[in-house]
């Protein structure tokens, strides 16, 4: 019996220890097999590929106009990028704020509180605009 538990305690010392011990070998074995990765550019341009950022508001009038200025450069630098913001029914100039960008950004104003669920499900229904 006192073998058993011996072998038992050394098999679950040696399993603690593979994490450590035997899985980073195993990892430089797989990269030394494996072809060598050809270096492509940081962005692969693609006809017809738009993503879009999804922004949900709610009394942020003290940084809003900075988020969306930062939005804009991030588009200036890559096509395709559609940005939708929804207002979620805020007490503040929020509203007021986005609509001076109103002719850049895809904006939905809502005029009472629904929750950022909602406003992230009604952008991600919309469909898109290229600007």
């Amino acid at each position: 019996m006192a073998i058993a538990l011996s072998i038992l305690g050394i098999l679950c010392l040696l399993a603690a220890c593979h994490p450590f011990l035997t899985y980073p070998w195993s990892l430089i074995a797989l990269q030394a097999l494996r072809p060598a990765k050809r270096s492509r550019p940081d962005s692969i341009p693609v006809a017809g590929l738009t993503c879009a950022i999804c922004v949900c508001a709610y009394n942020e009038e003290r940084g809003i106009a900075r988020k969306v200025e930062n939005l804009l450069a991030l588009r200036a630098r890559e096509a395709g990028l559609e940005i939708l913001v929804y207002v979620d029914g805020a007490s503040d100039r929020t509203a007021e704020i986005l609509r001076e960008y109103e002719s850049q950004i895809d904006l939905h104003i809502a005029t009472e509180r629904r929750g950022k669920t909602y406003g992230m499900n009604l952008l991600a229904s919309r469909p898109g605009r290229r600007y």
